[in-house]
Order: structure tokens, then C-alpha cells, then sequence
């Protein structure tokens, strides 16, 4: 991959100006919904389909997980767009992988399955459900009820044997990072649990969604200090996770800002959430000063991303987008001491971003293929599904969101019951109600203090700078 910055440097350096390949007037939803079906026609292009083909699976490079973003995108696509036109290829997509017990635990995944593989997917199924995605002809498991059953699984795998909690990353002991517990996989289920919550009103999902974050938070996953969430990689569970792997993802961002956005939602802005927005919004926007365009920092700047990585600012566009919607302060009145200009913050991420990633699609035999480097309007070089959800989903995140279906709205008989109490309940040590742990003060458990998050922080950004200039 070239370094992200070449292109943008030689723009500076000699007065290049390109045109955007793909036409975005972010004043005009038409224009808006354009650019994205173009995109999306880039997408559905990297399906396999015909003889020989699996519904649901991309290419082998793509790991499945990012299968389940691209159908979810898609849902987000019809619903923000009106576009019907993929509606028979991801309503087949989303019931062919739900697997034998109809929680996306597909056979044919086995060898490989992670939580957070599963949780793609039911977070799929569950945008299907919240948006009112047409259910297929013949379908007998309601969305909701495919993403409630992925989620019943996973309680299942709650381990308080390691680390007093948390979920590993992989399902099964063969695999390779069974014994690392990661931001993914618990974050995932954190705003499963909360998007369950606010969809049934059923408060054992929220208990749910209350305890997965305290303990990420209380082993250092995730660190709130000084106004400033970040969220860390992953843990090992051998010495109890007491080692911290700092790396921070935009996907991991993006997931707790979906989560808190949700959380926030069902409980009405309860004080704790309401914290957690600007804390999460901040943090994340933070790595972007200051031209405000979302990168994948930890290894854009060294040109060392790979196919996984490559998505995961599709994430981040949902997660912002979620919160500008959906999150408490985005609906608070000009009076509120709380309501600062964050979200307004959130919009110009996401305007800024959107008009690199359409400059950034402008390469390939149709002159509207997307690559990474949203500084820059000169294609750089790459292409791929990571680089077209990511730059669809931060299109995507500038249009309006109408409001959420939740089990009341759906029209039909469904009820999700969530598993029995006796399972579920959180330990007395865990809050049972909706709201998280005091999060104002340096995560507990590893030792990692408010001033050392900020020391990584600003070092993070410092370096980012720097490779910026060059």
C-alpha cells in the first residue's frame, strides 16, 4: 500500500486540484443518495453470485465477519435511501448464514467463528429489525429473533472462570485467540444487549449491557479520564489480564459509540450514559484534529493496514451517526449546561470525511473506485470492500435517520424472551441498573491512570501529525 499521505503531499506541494469522481452536495439529499448508490453498486460488484457460490460469503480474503458489515450496510443503504434494489440478495444473505440453531452460528464458519463474527451479523439482523427491513417470502424467525438468539449464545459464553468475566474473542479452545479478550467481542455485545433493550423494553438485556461495559471498563479495556474515552484492544487471560494491549481501532470507537447512543436512548439520558457520549465522541474526534477526516491511525500513517482494517471506519461513520441520531444530547434543548457543540463536532467528522471519501473514489476503469486516503482526492491506489463500506457508510451517516422500530411498532406477533434470570442476572457486584459505573475517574484493574491515557493520547496524535506533514 503507498503511503497514505503521497498523494496529498504532492497535491500541496504543486497546487493540484482533482475533481471529485463521485459528485457530493452534502446541502442536498439527492445528491447524497447518488454518490452512495454508486458506491453501494461497487459493493454489491465484489459479491459472488451464480453456480458454485455461497449466500452471504465474499471473496476468501474477506473474513466473514466483514460479510455480515457489508449486509448491514446495505439494510442501512435501503433504509436512508428508499433503494429496493438489493433487498432480495441481502434479505438471502442474512437468512442463509443464521446457521442450524438460527443464531449465525453457520456450520461451515466453525473452524473459525469468533464472538465478534456472530455479533456482525445479529447487529445486521438487528438493523433489519430496527429499520423495518422487509422480511423474506417464506421467512419464519423475525429479524429481532435471529439477533436476540446470537445474543442468547453468547451469554452462554460469559467467562467469570478468567479475568472476573468478559468474553473471549473466539468461540472454541482450537482456535487462535481463545485466550484473548478483546474490545470487539464484549463492545459488540454491550450494544447488542443495549440495542435488544431499547427494541423489547426488556430490562435484563440493559442489566446486560450494564454489566459487559463495567467490566471493560474495569479491566482497562475501555479508560475514561479527563473528559477523554478511549478504547484499547485486547487483553490476554493469562495473568488475569492485567496487561493491556493499547493499540486503539476506530472500529472499537465506533462500537461504544453505537452502544452508548442506544444505552443512552433506552434510559433517557440517565446521567452516566449522557457522560459517556461527549466522553466517547471526544475521544474518538480527538485523533482527527485538525482536519476533522477520520483515519485509521494505528496503521494508516504507516501504510500497514490490512483487509480487516481497511473497514473498520465503516464502523466509526455508524457509530457517530448513531449518536448524532439517537443519543440523548443530540436532542437536548440550547438550555442544557450538558449540551456543548459536540454535535455539531460529530457533523463536521462527518461532512469532511464524506467529501474525502467521495474526492477518494475516483480511481479504477470506472473512475468511481474508493480507495483509503480521504486527505486526498487523487486515488491512491487501492481498492476493495473495506475501502466501499467505509466510504458508503460515512455517505450514508449525512443523510437523516427516521425514527427506530422497536416490538411494539413491527406489526406482528413477534416476542423475544431473553434468557432465563438465573443466567443472565448480573452479579451482585455489577450495577443492575441501567446505568454504568462512576466513569469519570481512570478505569480500575490494571493500574492505568487518567494521566497515562492522556500521555498515549497525545502522543498518538502528535505522531499523526507529524506523518501528516510529511
Amino acid at each position: 500500500m503507498r503511503p497514505f499521505n503521497f498523494a496529498s503531499a504532492t497535491s500541496l506541494l504543486f497546487g493540484v486540484h482533482h475533481a471529485l469522481a463521485i459528485e457530493l452536495n452534502l446541502d442536498d439529499e439527492t445528491s447524497i443518495k447518488n454518490a452512495a448508490k454508486t458506491i453501494a453498486a461497487n459493493v454489491v460488484k465484489l459479491y459472488p453470485t451464480g453456480p458454485g457460490t455461497s449466500p452471504g460469503v465474499f471473496a476468501e480474503k474477506y473474513y466473514w465477519w466483514e460479510a455480515g458489515l457489508a449486509f448491514d450496510s446495505l439494510v442501512n443503504y435501503w433504509s436512508l435511501t428508499g433503494d429496493d434494489e438489493y433487498v432480495e440478495i441481502t434479505q438471502q444473505a442474512l437468512l442463509f448464514q443464521v446457521g442450524p440453531q438460527d443464531n449465525y452460528m453457520p456450520t461451515n464458519q466453525t473452524k473459525s467463528l469468533g464472538n465478534s463474527d456472530q455479533s456482525a451479523w445479529a447487529l445486521a439482523a438487528m438493523t433489519a429489525a430496527e429499520r423495518g427491513f422487509p422480511m423474506a417470502n417464506g421467512q419464519n424467525v423475525s429479524w429481532v429473533q435471529l439477533a436476540a438468539n446470537a445474543f442468547d449464545s453468547q451469554v452462554e459464553l460469559w467467562d467469570q472462570s478468567t479475568c472476573n468475566g468478559g468474553l473471549r474473542w473466539q468461540k472454541f479452545t482450537f482456535s487462535s485467540g481463545y485466550d484473548y479478550k478483546n474490545s470487539e467481542s464484549n463492545g459488540e455485545f454491550t450494544e447488542l444487549a443495549g440495542r435488544l433493550a431499547r427494541f423489547t423494553g426488556n430490562q435484563t438485556y440493559a442489566d446486560w449491557a450494564v454489566k459487559s461495559y463495567n467490566w471493560s471498563q474495569n479491566i482497562g479495556l475501555v479508560n475514561v479520564g479527563e473528559g477523554l474515552a478511549f478504547v484499547y484492544d485486547g487483553t490476554n487471560v493469562a495473568g488475569n489480564c492485567s496487561k493491556i494491549n493499547q493499540q486503539a481501532w476506530s472500529q472499537n470507537a465506533g462500537i461504544y459509540l453505537s452502544a452508548t447512543a442506544y444505552m443512552s436512548n433506552f434510559t433517557n439520558g440517565s446521567s452516566p450514559w449522557l457522560d459517556l457520549e461527549q466522553s466517547f465522541t471526544d475521544g474518538s474526534i480527538h485523533f482527527f484534529a485538525p482536519r476533522n477526516i477520520m483515519t485509521e491511525v494505528a496503521c494508516q500513517t504507516s501504510g500497514t493496514c490490512n483487509t480487516d482494517m481497511l473497514a473498520f471506519r465503516a464502523i466509526l461513520a455508524r457509530g457517530f451517526a448513531d449518536l448524532a441520531a439517537y443519543g440523548t444530547q443530540s436532542n437536548a434543548g440550547s438550555s442544557s449546561e450538558s449540551n456543548s457543540n459536540w454535535p455539531q463536532s460529530i457533523q463536521k467528522v462527518l461532512q469532511t470525511s464524506a467529501k474525502g471519501a467521495a474526492g477518494q473514489c475516483s480511481g479504477g476503469d470506472n473512475g468511481t473506485t474508493c480507495g483509503m486516503s480521504w486527505n486526498s482526492t487523487t486515488w491512491d491506489g487501492t481498492s476493495g470492500l473495506g475501502q466501499d463500506l467505509s466510504a458508503l457508510e460515512v455517505i450514508l451517516a449525512n443523510l437523516p435517520r427516521g425514527s427506530l422500530h422497536n416490538v411494539n411498532s413491527t406489526g406482528s406477533s413477534t416476542t423475544v424472551t431473553p434468557p432465563s434470570s438465573a443466567t443472565t442476572t448480573p452479579t451482585a457486584s455489577s450495577s443492575t441498573s441501567s446505568t454504568p459505573a462512576a466513569t469519570t475517574t481512570a478505569a480500575k484493574g490494571n493500574g492505568v491512570k487518567a494521566s497515562s491515557v492522556s500521555s498515549f493520547s497525545i502522543a498518538g496524535a502528535i505522531l499523526f501529525a507529524v506523518c501528516m506533514l510529511l
